[in-house]
């Protein structure tokens, strides 16, 4: 089963396809702002962090889980950051669909529909896209 015990069989398609909805559009925005080595960046550091979150929430248990959600939340709070900046460029449309996203991804984050285990995994992706954004930032302002 795709996430946690606590969720229902039907969410496995949900969850696959948030996964897919959140990385499309929001990993293209971070790409076109930041760049494609900057989002490798902050896919790498999603992966570690969510294998290190891993660690910790399973540690004793004989269970191994690993999820693309981590980046799909990654690239959720990065695209947003950099879709709200350039708001106005963009499509009422797309617009739209992002804010739809959004809204269905913090729904996601919530145990009650994942688990706690994938939660906190959710959360971890946030956490590694800002650590790759205050470390970028902190670089920029050192190299001035």
């Amino acid at each position: 089963m795709h996430g946690s015990k606590e969720s229902p069989s039907w969410f496995l398609w949900v969850h696959l396809f948030m996964n897919l909805f959140m990385i499309i559009p929001f990993g293209c925005i971070l790409e076109s702002k930041t760049g494609s080595k900057n989002t490798l960046i902050v896919v790498l550091s999603a992966i570690i962090f969510s294998s290190i979150t891993f660690q910790i929430l399973l540690s004793g248990k004989d269970e191994m889980a690993t999820g693309i959600s981590v980046v799909g939340y990654a690239f959720v709070a990065g695209g947003t950051l950099n879709l709200i900046q350039s708001w106005t460029t963009y499509s009422k449309k797309f617009k739209n669909v992002c804010i739809i996203l959004c809204v269905l991804d913090v729904l996601m984050l919530f145990p009650m529909m994942t688990g706690w285990v994938s939660t906190c995994l959710h959360i971890s992706g946030i956490v590694s896209y800002f650590f790759v954004y205050f470390i970028m930032k902190l670089l920029a302002h050192l190299k001035k």
